[in-house]
């Protein structure tokens, strides 16, 4: 074989191996962009999906204090997660599990659920009802219902349901009952919207008073007159005018004297 004859097979045998080196470059690319063009739409998928997942839910398994106004340190109820529980809890405390003696409150909404309890006597009240510890008072209205009087000795509690005006006898012998009509007893003359406890020399007294009444204790006081209502005696006694005479109710109490 003659020298040019060897050197036209040579250019034939690298001209086809840049032939076979450039297919095989192009089919490596295709295989890639084929392999990312399926793996975008999971991607894309996968990112959809986590845009539209539900909001998670309160699964903490700490207990938390429902927290209640500034002015009253005293509460009642907490709560893990969506469950609420009502017990002896001082809000001092920081809990790291949930007390002995804490109740389920059952179907309360932990995510309206507001603590209203005064000096420890338990209330609560959510969207959908006004609680009496883990018990539904049904005849209260939670849109309405407040606590606006503390009476002291008793204690007895003065309430606001609706436009109604509402005692609650804490210690009576009708304590646990929830319906309206013993411990609960709605005064039909009662006026809420002006109702204000009275203070004097004592811490608490026993004396209220709306437009229309004076109250000790959270019974009416017959025939006294709201508008003559004044402490005397450096807030040791109120002096009321009753059926037209002045008298008083000495320390802070209920007896009535000229």
């Amino acid at each position: 074989m003659n020298k040019e004859h060897r050197s036209f097979r040579i250019l034939v045998v690298l001209a086809i191996a840049a032939v076979i080196a450039v297919l095989g470059v192009g089919y490596v690319l295709s295989k890639e962009n084929s392999h990312k063009t399926e793996e975008e739409p999971n991607s894309v998928t996968a990112t959809s999906t986590e845009a539209t997942a539900p909001k998670a839910t309160d699964t903490s398994t700490a207990f938390r204090l429902i927290s209640l106004a500034k002015a009253n340190p005293y509460g009642c109820y907490g709560r893990v997660g969506s469950t609420v529980y009502v017990g002896s809890i001082n809000s001092e405390v920081v809990y790291t599990e949930i007390p002995t003696d804490a109740l389920v409150v059952p179907n309360a909404d932990a995510d309206t659920f507001k603590d209203i309890s005064p000096y420890g006597i338990c209330f609560g009240v959510d969207k959908n009802h006004v609680y009496r510890n883990a018990e539904v008072l049904r005849w209260a209205d939670p849109k309405t219902f407040k606590i606006i009087g503390y009476i002291k000795p008793g204690p007895v509690l003065f309430l606001q349901n609706g436009n109604a005006l509402v005692t609650y006898d804490v210690a009576g012998a009708n304590a646990d009952e929830l319906t309206l009509g013993k411990a609960y007893t709605v005064i039909p003359s009662g006026d809420p919207s002006t109702l204000k406890t009275i203070t004097g020399a004592y811490d608490f007294s026993s004396w209220a008073a709306d437009k229309n009444n004076v109250y000790c204790k959270g019974k009416i006081v017959a025939g006294a007159d709201p508008s003559t209502a004044k402490t005397i005696r450096n807030g040791r006694d109120l002096q009321i005018t009753v059926d037209g005479e002045t008298q008083a109710l000495l320390d802070g109490g209920c007896t009535l004297v000229d």
